[in-house]
């Protein structure tokens, strides 16, 4: 098995890949401390994406604001004025967001020999961001970034164990 590449950089390029390239979002790095520390009554969905290996298992946190989501919404063709089917969209936006990212990131894992599938996405919705806290402990892997552009924000937190 190779040595596992850096969780960080992976990542990164998830990130850029499926909003910067797939969306033509200009997206800039963002400390998360300026994120978390924003004042902002915003909507976030977060994304849970569990990475499910024979030998090694991981999970990918996607949060986007709702700001974020409703441009990325408007580059694939807009939302419902239902304000209920709006709510719907937004959380299958954030749930595929979060797959294609995870996918990314098993992709680059893959090169070194650490093979996974992905669950199903499972979306959560509320004020100021769910924030979840990154097990940290021997044996981990972790990588946790923020995000500005299209209008809004984004945090990702990945881990591999």
């Amino acid at each position: 098995m190779n040595p596992v590449p850096d969780l960080d950089s992976i990542a990164a390029a998830a990130v850029r890949d499926v909003l910067g390239i797939g969306f033509s979002l200009d997206l800039v790095a963002e400390s998360l401390d300026e994120i978390r520390e924003s004042p902002s009554d915003a909507i976030w969905l977060t994304s849970s994406v569990n990475l499910v290996g024979t030998q090694t298992g991981g999970i990918v946190y996607l949060e986007v604001s709702e700001p974020l989501l409703d441009s990325l919404n408007q580059a694939i063709g807009g939302h419902s004025p239902d304000p209920s089917v709006r709510e719907s969209e937004m959380a299958d936006l954030a749930g595929e967001l979060g797959n294609m990212i995870a996918g990314r990131i098993a992709s680059g894992l893959a090169a070194s020999g650490l093979c996974f599938t992905l669950s199903t996405p499972v979306v959560l919705r509320g004020r100021g961001g769910w924030r979840p806290e990154a097990e940290v402990g021997a044996g981990y892997r972790v990588s946790q970034s923020g995000w500005t552009g299209g209008g809004g924000q984004l945090i990702l937190m990945s881990r591999i164990s």
